[in-house]
């Protein structure tokens, strides 16, 4: 496991890492420069984002161009980001109820070769229909359409 970033919980990551004797099994990186990230995505099976204050979630979509499954919170851009298909989703909890769950996904996802080359595909099609530039315009003029008594557009997460 590579846990790139560095947090307030940094301390508590590593006294569990040591406790758990599992320091030649994981691995924590400060910083790595933006294609080094990429990089090591590419390299993974899975990527985890239990951030409960990231709003945005930028990464989670570059993690699913790269064709990983994900794990998120539903919360904010990364609960909007994933869908089934793609992705599991863990509802915002207590601490204790979020880490069983995120285990048990990482679980279902190690254990299953296939369920995981099926989501990375999806998520990587999904990135390729709906985040890519070329196709952002296509977006747009589907929000301006509706917004303009038009029908609604199937897949843009928009409110009732």
């Amino acid at each position: 496991m590579t846990v790139i970033g560095k947090g307030s919980e940094e301390k508590t990551l590593r006294r569990l890492i040591a406790e758990s004797g599992l320091q030649d099994r994981c691995r924590i990186v400060d910083w790595l420069p933006r294609m080094d990230v990429l990089a090591e995505m590419r390299s993974s099976d899975i990527f985890l984002f239990p951030s409960f204050r990231d709003g945005g979630g930028a990464v989670v979509v570059e993690a699913m161009a790269s064709g990983l499954p994900v794990i998120v919170l539903d919360s904010g851009g990364p609960g909007a980001h994933v869908r089934d298909a793609w992705g599991i989703k863990i509802a915002p909890a207590e601490p204790e109820k979020v880490i069983r769950e995120m285990a048990a996904a990482m679980g279902k996802l190690l254990a299953d070769p296939d369920l995981r080359k099926r989501m990375g595909e999806a998520g990587r099609a999904r990135v390729q229909d709906f985040y890519v530039w070329d196709r952002l315009g296509d977006r747009m003029m589907d929000v301006y359409d509706f917004a303009l008594g038009g029908n609604r557009p199937a897949d843009l997460n928009l409110p009732d």
